[in-house]
């Protein structure tokens, strides 16, 4: 995982692609592809000496990482529009 964060980190030419790419899915141009939102949750047990309680798990998910790209781009965005039109408190 680390080994795609560093690909797609230094990787400058992917960048304007990616970009156009997460634009055409945010603007309704294409569909969002199933792979990117297909994630894998684990249950953690919180306290051994708990047992099975169903109580006892916290799930954890694990998305893909370029997932986790769009949505940061997509909240940097809104921030930046909040942040020029001084709606934060």
């Amino acid at each position: 995982m680390v080994f795609k964060g560093f690909l797609l980190k230094k990787f400058d030419s992917l960048h304007s692609r990616i970009t156009d790419q997460f634009n055409d899915i945010v603007n309704g141009v294409v569909s969002l592809p199933e792979w990117l939102t297909y994630g894998k949750m684990v249950l953690s047990q919180k306290d051994r000496t708990k047992g099975n309680a169903v109580d006892n798990y916290r799930p954890i998910s694990c998305l893909p990482l370029i997932w986790k790209l769009l949505t940061g781009m997509i909240a940097e965005s809104m921030y930046l529009f909040l942040e020029k039109e001084k709606i934060l408190p």
